[in-house]
């Protein structure tokens, strides 16, 4: 039995590209940063150099070293403001990624991924399935975690009396959020036990059953909530309209 307090974080074996993306960016601005101010006195030192050749005076020649050195310094000031939004958005994707679900079932299924990678780690396209199976998970969760929160506030626009039609549709999309949740789990269960099994028996095939399905059934799960996005969309159009 897992703690209740436990949150567990997606193996790093399959960590979701949009969080591969964001730490490779901070981390290519940050050595960017780095290679600059520790070539800063170099280039000084070579403008030195370059300044010292062409001017006489001893003056002239350190006060344009120090004009090309906060030259220098003032295009890595103004590069650093550029990069702003960039890393806005990548320190975005990452705190997005750092709420993980208060679930139980998310952590039993963080233990199941991290065996999947293990087991899969000689073949990739099982190892995106893993990937995969953590992201649309933690999607609908959080799908879940902002509906929750939204339909109070939906039944307060109601105000007085019985919950309008509006409410019981935004209630429907959060039960089949958890359906899906439910099947989702289902499938990782039944891929997890076939490569015990195979494993087990000594056999190099992979399930390409289980794993075949548990795609299938991730692209209707995605399919699904971009036709709900789609119908909310079109219905906003028509009130815009009307």
């Amino acid at each position: 039995m897992l703690p209740a307090a436990s949150r567990r974080s997606i193996p790093v074996a399959i960590t979701p590209h949009e969080v591969s993306d964001a730490r490779g960016a901070l981390r290519r601005m940050r050595r960017q940063g780095l290679a600059f101010w520790l070539m800063l006195l170099p280039m000084t030192w070579g403008a030195w150099e370059l300044i010292g050749l062409g001017v006489t005076s001893i003056l002239d020649t350190i006060l344009l070293t120090m004009a090309s050195m906060g030259a220098l310094v003032t295009g890595r000031v103004y590069w650093w403001f550029r990069q702003r939004r960039e890393r806005k958005a990548a320190r975005t994707v990452l705190a997005r990624w750092r709420r993980l679900p208060a679930d139980p079932r998310w952590d039993a299924a963080m233990v199941l991924l991290d065996r999947l990678a293990a087991l899969s780690s000689g073949d990739p396209s099982l190892q995106e399935t893993a990937r995969r199976t953590a992201t649309v998970l933690f999607v609908l969760y959080e799908d879940i975690s902002r509906l929750k929160a939204t339909l109070p506030a939906d039944r307060v626009l109601d105000g007085e009396g019985e919950p309008s039609d509006r409410y019981y549709r935004l209630l429907a999309v959060l039960r089949q959020r958890e359906a899906q949740i439910e099947t989702l789990l289902g499938g990782l269960r039944d891929l997890h036990i076939e490569m015990n099994e195979q494993l087990g028996h000594l056999i190099n095939e992979q399930p390409d059953s289980v794993h075949d399905r548990l795609q299938e059934l991730m692209d209707r799960m995605e399919a699904d909530r971009e036709i709900t996005r789609a119908a909310g969309l079109r219905g906003m159009r028509v009130t815009s309209v009307l």
